[in-house]
């Protein structure tokens, strides 16, 4: 059995990764709102909540507004990081690591959906 506390989601993994990599002022707080939100809703926290309900949010709706709004804004690359950093964090937990790589599936898909739109526009 691990004793290894998991990485907080919003707090330890999307926040760092938006700070690392630079993510502007005005994508970074949407996306934190809708990931605290989502907090609240699905209780994922490692502080206070259960840390393996995150994998339900990973494959909800509410996640695809989070892939969403960085894709649109050209943060496909920090999307992939956040996903794989949760992989990373939640090895030991099966059903975290398939939701993420549901997600990372999901998130190609919406990638193309998006090139496609902008460039459907640009004609």
């Amino acid at each position: 059995m691990s004793l290894k506390r998991k990485l907080d989601f919003l707090r330890q993994i999307v926040n760092v990764e938006l700070a690392e990599k630079n993510v502007s002022p005005k994508v970074s707080d949407i996306v934190k709102s809708l990931v605290s939100s989502a907090e609240d809703k699905y209780n994922f926290s490692v502080f206070g909540g259960d840390p393996k309900k995150l994998a339900d949010y990973l494959m909800s709706g509410d996640f695809e507004d989070v892939m969403k709004t960085l894709i649109s804004n050209n943060y496909y690359q920090v999307l992939l990081d956040i996903l794989n950093k949760v992989m990373e964090a939640y090895a030991d937990d099966t059903k975290v690591i398939e939701a993420a790589k549901m997600a990372l599936e999901k998130s190609e898909k919406i990638k193309q959906e998006t090139e496609k739109e902008l460039s459907s526009k640009k004609k």
